[in-house]
């Protein structure tokens, strides 16, 4: 593929993931009948307790492949596939949070 073909499509495909991004920086706030501000806050750190269990053997082998294929933490740039695979842990993070939210009763308001 000749390289202003590529670059076309990359400035694409960068500007696709920016919207998305974008998308996602609305704040939840969630809510739940008869809960203080408290239980809410307590409640909500458990579930990211519960995200950052269920994603941590995840997250050590996509971190082992980044350093062997000269991720960020090599000095070099990150390239589009690091860049996809830390969005879509992100999303995915925030799914199991969200998720566990939802089961805890709570009602996510944006």
């Amino acid at each position: 593929m000749p390289l202003a073909i590529r670059s076309v499509c990359a400035a694409a495909m960068a500007a696709v993931l920016l919207a998305g991004c974008a998308a996602d920086q609305r704040i939840t706030v969630w809510t739940k009948s008869n809960v203080s501000e408290e239980q809410r806050d307590k409640d909500y750190s458990a579930c990211r307790r519960y995200a950052d269990k269920q994603m941590a053997g995840e997250r050590g082998v996509q971190q082992d492949l980044d350093v062997m294929y000269g991720g960020t933490t090599s000095g070099i740039k990150p390239t589009l596939g690091q860049n996809l695979n830390s969005y879509n842990d992100a999303k995915r993070y925030d799914n199991l949070v969200n998720g566990c939210m939802t089961d805890a009763g709570y009602t996510a308001v944006k």
